[in-house]
């Protein structure tokens, strides 16, 4: 699954993410979901990368609402992300962003 925002659309809430989706699966955590231009995108993560830890915490031991917890406080701005894809383990440092089309 890619998702993929509507350039035309305006909303009156912004969303502001890194543009990752995570889901556990069989004990591992992995992308199942990337926004177009987000931070997570222009990092090189992909879907089916697997997570292996979140800001030096072992995601075996994060259950998903610690993980979707880190997501949804706007004071945490910035997430360390250690990921394996196609290209080998990677580590990466993500900033929220807006990332949804200003209403004008």
């Amino acid at each position: 699954m890619f998702l993929k925002r509507y350039e035309n659309d305006k909303y009156e809430t912004n969303v502001y993410s890194w543009g990752l989706a995570l889901k556990r699966d069989k004990g591992s955590v992995v992308v199942k979901g990337v926004m177009k231009g987000s931070p997570a995108d222009k990092s090189g993560i992909k879907v089916g990368d697997e997570v292996f830890a979140v800001n030096s915490l072992d995601v075996k031991q994060l259950s998903m609402i610690d993980l979707m917890a880190l997501s949804l406080d706007d004071i945490i701005d910035r997430v360390e992300l250690v990921y394996s894809g196609h290209s080998g383990r990677k580590m990466v440092v993500l900033k929220k962003e807006m990332l949804l089309p200003v209403v004008k």
